[in-house]
């Protein structure tokens, strides 16, 4: 069989480009689809928040596995954030397990966002949870009125009644006053959770309301306890205590990817920069540090720092209200799909990072690979060369000292 230059070269140049793509990871994730989506719905929410944003992901992604925590709806969601953490972390395996999932896209909004980065301090210790995507979710802590201030008041309306939520109100100086009071243990109100369908009862002390877990009052925070017995809920899962648990860490830097969603309009998240790790400094509320330049982002407490210098981390901005953030299309659009789908999360990466890693997820394996195929293609104009010089009749190439002439 006679094979002329033209069909020696073609093969050569489509060799190690061949390779470059089938073994490019995302070739090899695409063919099986994008991973599953689990929601998590914030304070005083429900499963049926998911709705809008779960017909997008499906519409987008045919085929695709969605599923909404369904534990804590409504005025459960209130309860002790520890209790709910233990129960639903339940109910992500079953699902898991279910479907039989290797990896797994969290999602969760508001207080369900910082649910969702407790379920990855807590459960990925095989890398189950890839990417996880903060929704306005109160990150680094809340502390302020605002809408948020309407919702405790809701909140303490629909446990006590309005007119005794109204007088602790006006007694305690607003909801700041009275969530600053109740969550350091100064006053006890014996409240009683009870679920629509009345499945679950929980009697609970003030303090351990869910809000409690992450309010922060910056003035007086630096003064708190970070014993592992007193902490709140949020210093411990921060590793911000006298004990921090390695695990935590191990568990969180398994991340692929971390998109970190939030907006000055929030209106909700006080300050809103807390959904981007950002907050106020110790002792002043005049200005908030960027998450770079917090403690827990220099000291590394729980891995903020190894996931962004390893580019892992995304972040978002929107410019409408907090509570409309999982049905608003153009968040969806810009701070959702683009982490879903492996091929568009894979673009996305390249458009935003200085680091362009070709989509692998060890960046030393992604250059090996891109050097063994450039210096795969240059051996192919070689080769190219030396048959085109056979060929012609023209004398082969001779080296001359540390160059080479033709």
């Amino acid at each position: 069989m006679n094979v002329n230059t033209e069909t020696i070269s073609i093969i050569l140049l489509i060799l190690p480009l061949w390779q470059f793509i089938t073994c490019h990871p995302l070739n090899s994730e695409s063919s099986s689809g994008p991973r599953p989506v689990v929601f998590m719905h914030g304070l005083t929410a429900n499963a049926a928040k998911s709705d809008q944003l779960f017909t997008w992901i499906q519409e987008d992604f045919p085929g695709i596995k969605t599923y909404a925590l369904k534990l804590f709806e409504d005025m459960k969601s209130v309860a002790d954030l520890s209790f709910q953490v233990a129960l639903l972390s339940q109910e992500l395996k079953n699902y898991v397990t279910q479907i039989d999932a290797k990896e797994i896209t969290l999602i969760g909004h508001s207080q369900g966002g910082l649910i969702g980065r407790f379920l990855v301090e807590k459960l990925n210790s095989d890398g189950l949870i890839h990417t996880f995507i903060s929704l306005a979710a109160p990150q680094s802590g809340q502390y302020g009125a605002g809408t948020f201030g309407e919702t405790v008041q809701g909140v303490l309306a629909l446990m006590l009644g309005i007119e005794r939520a109204e007088s602790l109100m006006k007694n305690l100086n607003g909801s700041t006053g009275f969530l600053d009071t109740i969550c350091s243990d100064k006053i006890t109100i014996d409240i009683k959770i009870t679920g629509m369908d009345n499945s679950i009862k929980l009697d609970h002390s003030s303090a351990m309301l869910s809000l409690c877990s992450y309010w922060r009052n910056p003035m007086t925070w630096g003064q708190t306890s970070s014993s592992n017995e007193k902490a709140s809920l949020l210093r411990i899962m921060s590793n911000d205590v006298a004990d921090p648990d390695q695990t935590i860490k191990d568990n969180f830097v398994k991340l692929k990817k971390l998109v970190l969603v939030g907006g000055p309009h929030d209106g909700m998240i006080n300050p809103w920069q807390s959904t981007q790790f950002g907050y106020f400094p110790n002792g002043n509320m005049e200005s908030v540090l960027p998450m770079r330049e917090t403690n827990w982002y220099k000291n590394d407490n729980f891995g903020l720092k190894t996931l962004d210098e390893r580019g892992a981390i995304f972040m978002c901005e929107y410019m409408i209200n907090h509570t409309v953030v999982p049905r608003d299309r153009t968040t969806y659009e810009q701070c959702i799909r683009p982490y879903l789908n492996i091929k568009e999360a894979y673009m996305e990466v390249v458009v935003q990072l200085p680091r362009k890693n070709f989509g692998f997820e060890d960046e030393t394996q992604s250059i090996v690979m891109f050097l063994t195929t450039m210096v795969q293609i240059m051996a192919f104009f070689l080769v190219l060369m030396i048959i085109k010089a056979y060929k012609t009749g023209k004398r082969p190439i001779k080296f001359r000292r540390t160059s080479f002439v033709y």
